[in-house]
């Protein structure tokens, strides 16, 4: 009876201990822990994104605010926010709460060459404040209209990234605007006429340009301009050294006949580089070419002129003499010979061919034909050319069509800084809010 006693007592105490170990397991929670919440980059452009990332342990909930909400206990999330903004995680189990802090700092991104913008602006005459230009509908109150989509570059021509965007903004207007943020406003300038719209054109503008004595760069400056016609006058040719004669020169544009239109001087271009100054005045230049060769004058058939004579050059039989005063050109092509060359046309390249009909006197006929045209032409040219070696070439080109600078001169004024724009010759300012900035280059 004894030892079953001591048994039970035995095993109470026993099963007490167990039931007392079952009890301490079930205490051995995780603990709540929040290993990481962090965000990165930590500072980053309006309109830029970052990664917001966390790892909980021992939570059974998980949110984040500003629109978040519930989350796993290892995650990241790819945000947005358009301002600085501090982002909270609180985590939960049955017995505790915690929470930790992520903050991103969100800057006004600078503009830069290649992004673009959405800006509104007023534009003024710098000397008397006078609007010219706006971008709103009430300047008053700076209210309507539609903001101005720009591409941030000095190439006008510049193709935009984003659709709508153009770079034709002046120089002076896209160097004020570069470093400027979203919302912010500033007076650029007073932008000079030199990077506004251009010095004006008029009396005094200085360019260069072939298409006085064609073929050869001339110096000129504008004597005398109105909205129908200008005269220009060659300039600083003292220091030009050897160089090519021009093939025509402009003479009376206002003529409907070509003769009197343009002037063909003796065909000296032949050789290049072979002409120089002897004496200047101021109506006139006096030039001396002397010959570099005296055969071989051209590898292919060559059209050349002097006044109303016309010559063909052909290879290999035309030669040349000269003497201290004149130069002589003799051409002696074979009847019945054909040559033929390519040329440019509207429609690509053409091949010509001239056949040798018959040499008469001082004539030779030839019959020219073309892959492109049926018909033929029938041509008398000089067998051979005598001209001086010495020729003037005048200093003043009067009475040019306005018309003339679009077709001929306008690239050539505005490569020197000229302009016919009606702002041309205005120093102007820009009064510019930044509405929006598009980073196209990070």
């Amino acid at each position: 009876m004894r030892k079953i006693t001591i048994m039970l007592i035995v095993l109470m105490l026993v099963g007490i201990g167990f039931l007392s170990g079952c009890e301490d397991v079930s205490r051995e929670i995780t603990p709540l822990s929040i290993v990481s919440f962090d965000v990165e980059p930590k500072v980053i452009n309006q309109g830029e994104y970052a990664n917001l990332s966390w790892v909980v342990s021992g939570a059974s909930s998980i949110t984040i605010d500003n629109e978040i909400g519930n989350v796993t206990l290892v995650g990241n999330r790819i945000i947005q926010p358009m301002q600085t903004m501090t982002y909270i995680l609180t985590a939960m189990n049955a017995t505790t709460t915690k929470s930790a802090l992520a903050t991103i700092t969100i800057t006004s991104p600078l503009i830069a060459i290649g992004d673009c913008a959405d800006v509104n602006y007023i534009g003024r005459y710098a000397s008397n404040n006078t609007i010219f230009n706006t971008s709103y509908q009430y300047p008053q109150d700076k209210s309507g209209g539609i903001p101005l989509k720009i591409f941030v570059s000095y190439n006008k021509s510049a193709t935009s990234p984003k659709s709508g965007y153009s770079a034709s903004m002046i120089e002076g207007f896209m160097e004020g605007l570069i470093g400027m943020k979203d919302g912010v406003t500033k007076i650029i300038g007073p932008i000079p006429p030199e990077k506004a719209y251009g010095v004006k054109f008029g009396v005094g503008a200085i360019f260069i340009s072939q298409y006085f004595a064609f073929g050869m760069d001339q110096t000129v400056e504008v004597t005398s301009y109105t909205s129908e016609k200008f005269s220009v006058k060659w300039i600083q040719m003292e220091n030009l050294g050897n160089f090519t004669m021009p093939q025509l020169v402009i003479n009376n544009l206002q003529s409907t006949k070509e003769t009197e239109m343009v002037i063909y001087p003796p065909p000296y271009y032949i050789w290049e580089n072979a002409t120089s100054i002897i004496s200047i005045t101021d109506n006139s230049v006096i030039v001396r070419t002397t010959p570099t060769k005296s055969t071989d004058l051209s590898d292919t058939v060559k059209d050349v002129r002097y006044g109303e004579k016309q010559m063909l050059i052909f290879p290999n039989v035309t030669t040349a003499s000269w003497d201290d005063n004149t130069i002589t050109i003799v051409c002696k092509p074979l009847v019945g010979q054909n040559y033929t060359f390519q040329t440019s046309g509207y429609t690509g390249m053409i091949n010509i061919t001239i056949h040798i009909n018959s040499i008469i006197g001082d004539k030779i006929n030839v019959t020219i034909t073309n892959d492109q045209s049926s018909e033929p032409t029938y041509l008398d040219v000089y067998k051979v050319l005598t001209f001086d070696r010495t020729y003037i070439l005048p200093r003043y080109y009067k009475n040019i069509p306005a018309t003339y600078i679009s077709y001929y001169y306008g690239e050539d004024i505005k490569k020197a800084g000229y302009s016919n724009h009606p702002l041309a010759g205005e120093s102007v300012t820009f009064e510019v809010t930044v509405e929006k900035i598009y980073k196209t280059i990070q």
